[in-house]
């Protein structure tokens, strides 16, 4: 019965990555966005995620939305194929937002999620999270992407704390981006065995490429010349399969 129960585990495990596959999420906006002037009131900072259909199966999605920190002034909106929801709406689909809009896609076609961040005049910060999961799967993250707004001194965009430094998207495809800093001077890429198989010179807005290795596990280290190592994040890389 164990080894019964075993092998469902692994098959379970083995649909579900398949199923990842069958849809392609990017990020279209920039994920770190400085704006310098929030005195208009009309305006709208927007952060764009297009999913692909890559099944010959009509696919339905759930959404999530999930803000760390912003200014109590700010409003933040997510709009989609189904229109644009109120603030205080986290998501598209399930019981505690008694929503249920999944957006759906068709075969070989693609539609694109919207988040708007509207400031109202209110210097600060915010910090996001997008979620993304099939709609009859809510518990298994498909992707996720977060996003960050800084208004005012354009050197706020940079953190000095290694506990707010992120590598995304992660999983990645075809590249990973690193959290704007103070601390990095250069970013290293470790297999599961303890190989160095990439370095990079690091600098503010650059796309590490990882096109061309292998999918699976790595190790990314983040270093500091002059204290070393400051700190190491898993990085799973990820191969899209029609």
């Amino acid at each position: 019965m164990k080894h019964l129960l075993l092998c469902l585990f692994f098959v379970s495990v083995i649909g579900a990555t398949q199923a990842q596959r069958l849809v392609f999420v990017e990020a279209m906006s920039q994920r770190d966005i400085h704006v310098e002037d929030v005195s208009d009131f009309d305006q709208e900072i927007r952060f764009t995620v297009r999913l692909t259909n890559m099944s010959h199966d009509t696919l339905e999605i759930k959404w999530e939305k999930q803000i760390f920190k912003q200014p109590e002034e700010w409003i933040t909106q997510v709009n989609d194929q189904n229109g644009i929801y109120l603030p205080n709406v986290s998501s598209n689909f399930g019981l505690i937002p008694g929503i249920e809009s999944p957006v759906v896609i068709a075969p070989g076609e693609y539609t694109e999620v919207t988040m708007n961040v509207m400031p109202m005049g209110t210097l600060g910060e915010g910090w996001y999270k997008l979620d993304f999961a099939y709609a009859d799967a809510p518990g298994y993250s498909l992707e996720s992407f977060e996003f960050k707004v800084h208004s005012g001194n354009p050197d706020s965009i940079y953190t000095t704390s290694r506990s707010e430094i992120t590598v995304y998207p992660n999983p990645a495809i075809d590249y990973f981006e690193i959290t704007p800093n103070t601390l990095v001077d250069r970013v290293e890429i470790i297999n599961v065995v303890g190989g160095k198989v990439r370095s990079y010179h690091y600098e503010h807005g650059q796309k590490y490429s990882i096109s061309n290795l292998p999918s699976g596990l790595y190790m990314v280290s983040l270093v500091n010349e002059k204290t070393g190592v400051i700190k190491t994040m898993r990085l799973l890389k990820r191969t899209i399969r029609s």
